[in-house]
Formats: C-alpha cells, structure tokens, sequence
C-alpha cells in the first residue's frame, strides 16, 4: 500500500492529526486504506465501466527513459476507450475529487479543509503517476536484476 507512505505524525498533532498512539496510527492507516479503496472503486470500475474507459495501465516498452517516462506520466489523463482510441481519463480524475471528497466524512474535523481535500486528490494522482511508472519499469529491472543475479 503505498498510502502508508504518506503517514504524517508531528509531536503536536499525532499520526493524521488524529493524535499520538498506536490506536490513532491504526485509525491514520485505516482512513489511508479507505481512501485508496474508495479511489480504486469509483476509478476502475464505476466510472470505468460507465464512461466505457480501461483502467489499466499498457506499457510502452520501448525508447530511450524520458520518453517512457513521459508516457507513464501522461497516462494519468489518456486512457483507451472501448473501441481503442485515447481519450481523456475523466474517470481516474473525476473518481479523484469524489474519494477526496468523501474521505472528509470520517477524517477528523481539521482535516476537512479545501487544503487537506486537495491534497488528498494530490496524493491519489502522484500515487498513480508512481504506479504507471513502476509498471512501465518493473520488467527492465527484473531482467537487468536476473541477468546481475
């Protein structure tokens, strides 16, 4: 779970303001993990499926590492439709804004902003743009790493 990553804990405020301990820790990863569900829900399937888009991410697989980059990056907003042609990625995008959105119903009070909201959406589309270079790479280095090992 790559949310995980995102955990914040100050003296002052605890683990997502939530405050300090391992039961606020818990109550910190449990609205991480509940976030990523309700992203992964609405983007891969609801919206997915209703706007006739794929989820999934295809690898480009070949050009020099900012190219692919570039590519994996941009597949944040293009994505195949139905019958193959890129369109916009208004799924992954619209299923941002709305997981952000719901998360305020069981994130603490102060958590609640337009700033905490946004960067909620912040996180969900780095977390992809990292997914889709991951699975644009992960191959490379598997050969590389077996050839080494």
């Amino acid at each position: 779970m790559s949310e995980a990553g995102t955990l914040e804990y100050s003296s002052s405020d605890g683990f997502c303001e939530y405050g300090v301990g391992f039961d606020n820790y818990m109550k910190c990863l449990g609205s991480l993990e509940l976030d990523a569900n309700n992203s992964s829900f609405l983007g891969d399937f609801v919206f997915a499926v209703w706007w006739h888009q794929d989820p999934r991410y295809f690898r480009l697989g070949r050009g020099g590492f900012g190219k692919r980059t570039l590519y994996a990056v941009s597949r944040v907003f293009v994505t195949y439709n139905d019958s193959g042609k890129n369109v916009f990625y208004s799924s992954v995008l619209v299923r941002m804004e709305i997981a952000a959105l719901l998360s305020n119903l069981y994130y603490p009070q102060q958590d609640r902003d337009a700033k905490h909201t946004m960067s909620r959406m912040a996180i969900d589309l780095d977390d992809t743009a990292l997914f889709n270079g991951a699975a644009e790479f992960w191959p490379d280095i598997y050969h590389w790493l077996k050839r080494k090992f």
